[in-house]
């Protein structure tokens, strides 16, 4: 499976972002959490009104209005062409529904409304068709009396006012409406409406083991419950009682004539009027007792107010005592917990209503004593502590009961006044008076004094990396400043009025320190951030920077402080130049080398030979046999990971068969001894065998080996010169399938030095074919179209192959071309390649990211190679993207600087720098378009994406088909300088 990195991912990976030099929050966005503004449409119920006839519905109901849209705007709305073009009839809001009920008359106009979709002041209104509910044709519900009315009261207003006894069965709804309307009762108007046939029970007096699927089933079981078709269940534990619906209203009524018994327990069931809710119990719901209510967020310094000061205290309980609460005061007054005990018990009157709200009052009353109060807090010097603490006992307070002094001892030194406003303000001011005047003393006196101050580590670390210690010292003069990172604090010797200001300068100082994380990494990376050489390294580079930067660690997570969000950034940018995380990749057979001597020699003449270039590496293998390359450079990182892979190149030995046609297999055999001998012997030096058998050629060696050996395989049989002659004159094929044709065919073969075979032969083999790579056997996958016409070609091949005038290749800061394509290239091309890059390097010395040279072709066929730096992979954390997009637009302009026209670009970093594959050939295949587009006239016209792995090719066709959209057709074969060539056997003589 092939996975695809999105957008946010793409995003995500690139933490901490700086946008307008401030650090901005990023974080995934959840699409399609957010609750839909429809209505769903209600199933319509079919019951129709008791006249026993069929109504025409001429009624709609309407939902989905704002809240300043009126009923009088809904009916000319209606009425208009937008809605029925009909008259309203009636129009009626249903409060609990949020709804208006609009009837027309005449069905016709409701036809044309559903028709229709209706917006009324901006929102989409929500339209069905009414229907009206099955009502009973003898109740209907009265609200709205007097509480002095009686029920005699109520029967005799409505007998007097309808001219109905109350018993009468299928009264006129409709009439006593308007009747009650006409005349109030006791001074209130009475509101009528029908009521609804209820189809539903109320249950109680089930054990607290009975589920609410208990209930269902027994309820649906009319063997046990003598009722059956239970529509619905809801079940309320806090007040137990369960309403059970019906499918059939009669069902309701008959369940309530039954007695029922479940688990032991006689159930108590009652018919349920959604208009009157649920019926009172006589015993009431089980009482449960409430649990204490614990408070901790109100301040220590206020809870220390009201529990000593006796008016207050007082008060409070007593409002707390009407609420059913008793408060519990803390024993310490360092504790800012307050615990609060409810005394409703089951006896209490209304005991269950007022549990319902007696956390939230309880919260009120005392959050109504606490705020009341004001804290202000004074802070002072050690030195002058006792002094201050000499003049605070004589002062005078007015309103003692109105104010507490709490005390923050040396070396916090703070003074703490909490209570009501003026006396707060009172004792206020007068502490201010007592600091000042002693704090006069001392400098008058000039007494030195010293003071220590706690601060977090890295705030210690930034203010003596911003020379905050000299500033002071030339600001004040006599001022000693300590700051000791091991204990956390920085100490001030002084006068103390200066050792004040310096203060002020310090907290000023530290308020502008951002920060920026630099997200969690693996605790190998967390260690290797933890060794001394690796944080001095770290240090260097910041301060060669100019930079402030301290880091702190926690649960592997890393933040990086400094003196803005810019600065922050950076200096986050540098730590991750600085601790570079690689990993490579080792299948199962390389895995059993892992405990080799050999690999062990390997690894550490690797750390050895880097350790002399003062680089910092460290090789970490785990118990998974997975590998990890810690560096303090990202070129060396790439190199690291380089000799690594080159190391099981040369020592994992592999074996492999390489599949031919008989008759080529049989002609190097018979015809091309020589030839074979001299191959087998050339490459057994190399420490490659190879064997020509009936079946196969046999190749066996290292992963580098075999891949030299194929080449030369394939070179051999490039000489083999094939052809075919038709057998279709009349009876041919009968004289060449004889005895006599087949000996005369071993003469001819033997004779000519030639192999005959038929097609039949042929076609149990495979087709000669020993792997498709440049040349001729060029692949071409698909063409594009650039902005300025220009043609981007998708192929799948050998780069060296391809008939171009510039090659780029996958290089190293250092341009040491010792594996991948770049060893490829300088094998086939010559040492002069190399020796080219080590002078360039000499001169100039490396490479950074995104950089690139260009040097002659040696003995290629190309006019020139490109060597592009691409990044090696971080997680996409570091300016990947970027990097890799500059990479490929600079070789671009290095080709029409050369005056070149065309350029080949393989799927840069994603050998050993680790770049993942979908993400690389998207960002190539991006930076050619971008190219394209920004330089129309370009004198590059052709372009070509090419590797030789099939899943690197198939990534720049689809990222081709996103990038550049419709793919252009009538191309052949990708041009190609590479032909067969070789000794030809002699022509076929006519048999």
């Amino acid at each position: 499976m092939r996975v695809q990195i999105s957008a946010v991912d793409i995003v995500l990976q690139k933490i901490p972002i700086l946008f307008n030099k401030k650090v901005i929050n990023v974080e995934a966005h959840i699409v399609g959490a957010e609750s839909t503004t429809d209505v769903p449409e209600e199933e319509p119920d079919d019951s129709s009104q008791n006249t026993g006839e069929q109504v025409p519905i001429c009624s709609i109901e309407v939902r989905g209005m704002k809240e300043n849209t009126t009923r009088d705007t809904i009916m000319y709305y209606f009425e208009s062409k937008k809605g029925a073009k009909a008259d309203v009839d009636n129009i009626e809001f249903v409060e609990d529904k949020n709804m208006y009920v609009v009837t027309f008359e005449n069905e016709e106009a409701v036809e044309t409304v559903l028709s229709k979709s209706h917006i009324v002041d901006g929102a989409k209104l929500q339209v069905k068709r009414h229907v009206p509910l099955k009502r009973y044709p003898n109740k209907a519900l009265v609200k709205g009396f007097s509480p002095n009315t009686t029920e005699d009261g109520i029967i005799n207003f409505l007998e007097a006012r309808t001219k109905f006894d109350v018993e009468e069965v299928d009264f006129d709804i409709g009439g006593i409406q308007t009747a009650c309307k006409k005349k109030a009762l006791d001074g209130s108007y009475l509101t009528v409406q029908p009521v609804v046939v209820t189809n539903c029970i109320v249950v109680r007096g089930f054990s607290e083991k009975t589920s609410e699927s208990g209930l269902e089933y027994y309820f649906d079981n009319k063997r046990k419950s003598g009722v059956e078709g239970v529509a619905d269940v809801k079940m309320n534990r806090d007040e137990d009682y369960c309403v059970i619906y019906f499918e059939n209203p009669e069902d309701a009524l008959l369940a309530c004539k039954r007695s029922h018994t479940i688990d032991n327990c006689t159930l108590k069931v009652q018919v349920f009027y959604d208009c009157l809710g649920v019926p009172a119990d006589t015993e009431g719901p089980k009482f449960k007792p409430l649990l204490p209510l614990v408070i901790t967020d109100i301040d220590k310094y206020k809870i220390h107010f009201l529990k000593n000061s006796a008016h207050k205290k007082v008060k409070l309980e007593k409002q707390l005592e009407k609420s059913h609460s008793k408060i519990t005061w803390p024993a310490s007054p360092q504790e800012n917990k307050i615990i609060v005990e409810c005394s409703i018990t089951k006896e209490t009157e209304d005991c269950r209503q007022l549990t319902k709200t007696w956390e939230k009052d309880t919260r009120m009353h005392i959050d109504s004593f606490v705020n009341l109060l004001v804290t202000e807090i004074h802070s002072t010097l050690q030195e002058a502590w006792g002094p201050v603490m000499q003049k605070l006992r004589e002062i005078h307070i007015s309103d003692p009961d109105g104010v507490t002094i709490n005390l923050e001892n040396p070396p916090t030194c703070e003074i703490i006044i909490t209570g009501l406003f003026d006396p707060v303000k009172e004792v206020s001011n007068e502490v201010k008076r007592i600091i000042y005047e002693v704090s006069e003393d001392l400098d008058r006196k000039n007494q030195l004094v010293q003071e220590e101050v706690s601060l977090k580590r890295h705030q210690l670390f930034i203010l003596s990396f911003s020379q905050f210690s000299n500033k002071i010292r030339q600001e004040f003069g006599q001022m000693e400043i300590k700051i000791d990172t091991k204990k956390h604090v920085i100490a001030f010797s002084g006068i103390s009025g200066n050792i004040s200001k310096a203060k002020v300068t310090m907290y000023e100082t530290l308020s502008n320190i951002a920060s920026a994380s630099i997200g969690k990494k693996s605790p190998g990376y967390i260690q290797f951030l933890k060794k001394q050489e690796v944080k001095k390294s770290i240090a260097a580079k910041l301060k060669s920077s100019g930079l402030i930067g301290v880091w702190e660690i926690q649960n592997n997570s890393i933040l990086m402080y400094s003196m803005s969000d810019e600065e922050a950034v950076a200096a986050a940018d540098i730590l991750k130049d600085c601790v570079v995380e690689v990993k490579v990749d080792v299948d199962n057979v390389q895995k059993s080398m892992l405990n080799s001597q050999k690999w062990k020699q390997h690894v550490q003449a690797i750390q050895n030979e880097f350790e002399r270039k003062s680089v910092i590496v460290e090789i970490v293998t785990n118990q998974q046999c997975q590998i990890t390359v810690y560096c303090n450079t990202q070129g060396e990182a790439g190199q690291i990971k380089e000799k690594l892979q080159d190391f099981f190149l040369t020592n994992t030995e592999k074996e492999i068969t390489i599949d031919l046609p008989p008759s080529q297999l049989k002609f190097l055999q018979e015809e091309m001894k020589d030839d074979v001998e001299n191959l087998e012997k050339d490459l057994r030096k190399r420490n490659i065998i190879v064997a020509v058998k009936s079946d196969g050629i046999l190749v066996k060696g290292n992963a580098e080996g075999i891949k030299d050996a194929e080449d030369e395989v394939e070179t051999l049989v490039q000489k083999i010169y094939k052809t075919k002659h038709s057998m279709d004159k009349p009876g041919l094929q009968e004289l060449m399938n004889s005895n006599q044709g087949k000996t005369k065919l071993k003469q001819v073969s033997k004779q000519a030095g030639v192999v005959i075979s038929s097609d039949s032969d042929e076609d149990k083999r495979s087709s000669g074919q020993i792997r498709r790579r440049g040349g001729a056997g060029a692949d071409e996958r698909a063409v594009y179209c650039g902005a300025g016409g220009q043609e981007v070609i998708v192929v799948k091949g050998d780069i060296t192959g391809l008939d171009v005038d510039v090659i780029v290749n996958a290089a190293n800061k250092d341009l040491n071309h010792s594996g991948g394509l770049a060893k490829v290239l300088v094998n086939k091309g010559g040492k002069g390649i190399q020796d080219e890059c080590d002078q360039y390097i000499s001169y100039h010395g490396q490479l950074s990211e995104g950089e690139c040279f260009g040097s002659g072709p040696g003995t290629l066929k190309c006019q020139m190679i490109i060597h592009a730096v691409g990044p090696v992979w971080q997680g996409g954390s570091n300016r990947e993207e970027d990097l890799l997009h500059k990479c490929v637009e600079t070789a671009i302009v290095e080709t029409e600087q050369a005056q070149h026209t065309s350029i080949a670009i393989p799927a840069l970093c994603t050998g050993i720098f680790g770049y993942p594959a979908n993400q690389a050939t998207r960002v190539i295949a991006q930076a050619v378009h971008d190219y394209f587009s920004s330089n129309r006239g370009s004198t590059v016209q052709r372009v070509y994406l090419c590797d030789v792995n099939e899943n690197s090719v198939d990534l720049f066709v689809k990222a081709g088909d996103k990038v550049f959209g419709k793919r252009e057709d009538g191309r052949g074969k990708t041009p190609s300088r590479a032909g067969y060539s070789g000794n030809y056997a002699p022509r076929m003589p006519n048999l």
